[in-house]
């Protein structure tokens, strides 16, 4: 799992499992739209790849006055979540022509600091995966990958006080985990749950560095460690949800990275939520831009 991260198969057949003409028919067959979106994004950050996400990071993050921690060793920009210093880059990234706010949360920190235009009423919200990484095929959180095929897991911002209050940048992950999930009878597979928090950290990490570089994209982050404990069975066809329960970022040097702690409940129908898994991860950026569709 690390979701964000998975590319369709057909974009990089295994060696000798494509013939030639066919991989080209493939590759001719699709969208331009992808590519088109592709390009956007490498023009955005002045090329692809490590060297292209390093420029963009340290060109949005340059203004970052980070403040260590002596004893976690982690730091945070003094521009902060929502300050004055905040507001004014991103009304500069909007006025640029960035779409700072694609999930068009209220809970995204142009919108906190008030900018302009940084929420659009008459449109709804859309989930993170939608937002960032449209085209992705994970089996856990690949907007492009829906149930029944995929487990169908969709992450917002949260404005509950006490989610927030654990850090502003703080998601929320839902999904239904269908009846082919299943480990035994009755009984989803352990490490799907694993999957599901997994999936979350990674997204959660990733929000948290954008938000506190001011960047209009999140970073690709790769899952270094995860540990889980399970606290009870999670059956089929119930409401889950994942939230963050604590975050720890180091973004003081290169690599950044930020460990999450978060939290798996079940919802039965008519029934009282309980907790099914707790779960601890560290996070790593790596150089690439999400999403290079």
């Amino acid at each position: 799992a690390g979701g964000p991260v998975d590319r369709p198969a057909r974009d990089r057949p295994s060696a000798g499992s494509e013939k030639p003409e066919l991989a080209r028919e493939m590759n001719d067959a699709r969208s331009e739209t992808p590519r088109r979106d592709a390009a956007a994004a490498r023009a955005m950050v002045g090329g692809s790849g490590l060297n292209g996400f390093d420029r963009a990071w340290k060109k949005h993050a340059s203004a970052s006055v980070c403040q260590k921690s002596q004893k976690s060793g982690s730091c945070s920009s003094a521009r902060g979540f929502a300050t004055e210093r905040a507001r004014a880059e991103w009304e500069r990234l909007r006025a640029r022509g960035e779409d700072i706010n694609p999930c068009n949360s209220p809970a995204h920190p142009a919108a906190v600091a008030g900018v302009e235009g940084a929420v659009n009423p008459e449109k709804e919200q859309k989930s993170i995966q939608q937002s960032y990484d449209a085209h992705s095929q994970c089996f856990v959180c690949g907007n492009a990958r829906p149930p029944p095929d995929g487990v169908g897991l969709r992450s917002f911002r949260a404005t509950d006080e006490d989610e927030t209050k654990i850090t502003p940048s703080a998601l929320r992950s839902e999904a239904v985990v269908g009846e082919n999930f299943q480990g035994l009878p009755g009984i989803v597979s352990t490490g799907i749950m694993d999957a599901l928090m997994i999936c979350h950290g990674s997204w959660q990490s990733a929000i948290v560095l954008m938000d506190r570089a001011v960047t209009p994209r999140p970073p690709l982050v790769l899952t270094k460690t995860f540990a889980v404990t399970v606290r009870d069975r999670l059956p089929p066809g119930h409401a889950v949800r994942v939230t963050t329960k604590s975050v720890d970022v180091r973004d003081g040097k290169e690599p950044h990275a930020v460990k999450v702690v978060m939290e798996l409940r079940a919802q039965p129908p008519g029934g009282e939520p309980f907790v099914c898994a707790e779960g601890e991860a560290l996070y790593e950026k790596v150089g690439a831009v999400r999403s290079m569709w």
